[in-house]
């Protein structure tokens, strides 16, 4: 849309696509802190990471498969169709946009 990234943390927000919000919509089970910046602190990150994911992992290997897939599908819901912001036509869902291929 802008062709950069300065307006990325702005329109993450409006789109309710942070981690924050998809934690707080039950999208993400949970969230790695990067304090402040994982690029920052890679090794630390790293290792936070990999506790989440032991912990995550080893509570889900210890769920029935049919019970996971249960959960699975109650937390699925439908995408709210929102109105187009732009004047260009909008791919349809399931396709893609051809107006950003290159020739």
């Amino acid at each position: 849309m802008h062709r950069d990234t300065a307006h990325a943390a702005r329109m993450a927000e409006e789109q309710s696509i942070d981690a924050r919000a998809l934690l707080r919509e039950g999208i993400v089970d949970v969230v790695v802190p990067e304090l402040p910046d994982a690029a920052a602190e890679p090794r630390a990150f790293a290792a936070r990471l990999a506790r989440v994911l032991e912990e995550e992992l080893t509570a889900l290997a210890a769920t029935e498969p049919g019970g996971r897939l249960r959960r699975r599908l109650a937390r699925q819901r439908p995408v709210p169709d929102r109105p187009a912001t732009t004047d260009r036509p909008q791919a349809p869902r399931g396709g893609h946009d051809i107006a950003q291929e290159k020739p």
